[in-house]
């Protein structure tokens, strides 16, 4: 009974380190996709080494935290590139959409990128008239100022090479844009080049912020 006992213990020992094996070994070789993980050799953290502070390929996705106070919400912001729309008869434009409604209101946004300057515009239409403004310039230089679809609303360049730390990324050598509002409510946007916006961060009250989790962009 004793012998028994014995070899028992000793197969169940043998069973155990052989699934702890297998496990380990599975985990090895599941490679986490280079769109998401801090890994420093990422996308997620590099970009895909285009010369654009926003990539607007067919099928991009940017995934966000949602906070308030600092503190993580339920809403999970997912922007999602749904194809190319031709709202004037000037230009062609990447249709983005958040599906989650959050961060976008559900409506889609348009954007286009200038071949030349790498600048980025943004079309609108809304009551008082339709047009598009920059939205990300190519070559920013600190200081750079210029209005969006107001006069009071007023975009300026104001840092280079920021940090952010987001749960996918601690990212160094950002573009800063503010945005100040009516109201002197005033937005900080955080762009990687070869990703897009990996930030968002909002001093009203209550304050908010948008942080990076994944991407999805195409090489």
């Amino acid at each position: 009974m004793k012998k028994n006992s014995i070899l028992i213990f000793i197969v169940t020992i043998i069973t155990v380190n052989s699934f702890l094996i297998l496990s380990c070994k599975k985990n090895n070789d599941t490679t986490t996709p280079i769109t998401n993980g801090n890994n420093n050799n990422s996308i997620i953290c590099n970009g895909n080494g285009k010369n654009t502070y926003f990539p607007l390929d067919s099928g991009n996705i940017w995934n966000y935290n949602y906070y308030m106070l600092d503190v993580i919400q339920n809403q999970k912001p997912s922007l999602v590139h749904y194809g190319f729309a031709n709202p004037t008869s000037l230009h062609t434009y990447a249709m983005l959409k958040d599906d989650s409604g959050w961060m976008y209101s559900g409506s889609y946004e348009y954007f286009r990128e200038d071949p030349l300057t790498h600048d980025i515009y943004n079309y609108y239409s809304i009551y008082s008239g339709s047009g598009e403004y920059l939205f990300v310039p190519g070559s920013p230089y600190i200081n750079q100022t210029w209005t969006g679809q107001s006069s009071t609303d007023v975009w300026t360049v104001t840092n280079l090479s920021a940090s952010l730390v987001t749960p996918a990324c601690s990212y160094t050598g950002l573009l800063e844009i503010t945005n100040l509002n009516p109201g002197n409510i005033t937005h900080k946007y955080y762009y990687k080049k070869g990703l897009g916006m990996v930030g968002l961060l909002s001093n009203g009250f209550p304050s908010t912020a948008y942080k990076l989790t994944s991407a999805k962009i195409k090489l």
